[in-house]
């Protein structure tokens, strides 16, 4: 029984630590959200999303821009516009944007390739 008791501190300790790890410190994995971001606000915001290869990349609509589409993990879509897009941006499959909202549409600053 003493032998026991002589664990459960260093195994509590380990559990935390672990917990503490998991939940704070760990890259995420999935998808941002929009949702997360306020419309009002011009601080810029990374935030990873699925690009939609499907609705293809605007150069023509505003001289010196790119738009694209772009779905978060709510599945809400999102048009993005850009000054830049990175090369080979087309085959991409996640994308992490930086920026604010602005209305419906997202304006970034920067697009990184995930």
């Amino acid at each position: 029984m003493k032998n026991l008791q002589k664990l459960i501190l260093p195994a509590l300790i380990l559990i935390t630590i672990a917990f503490i790890y998991f939940v704070f410190f760990s890259p995420q994995r999935g998808l941002g959200s929009f949702a997360s971001l306020d419309p009002d606000s011009h601080a810029n915001k990374e935030v990873k999303v699925r690009f939609i290869s499907e609705d293809g990349i605007d150069r023509t609509s505003a001289p010196g821009k790119v738009a694209f589409y772009v779905q978060d993990k709510m599945g809400k879509k999102v048009l993005v516009t850009a000054s830049s897009i990175p090369p080979g941006m087309e085959n991409a499959e996640n994308v992490v944007v930086v920026g604010h909202m602005h209305g419906n549409a997202f304006e970034a600053v920067e697009v990184k390739l995930e």
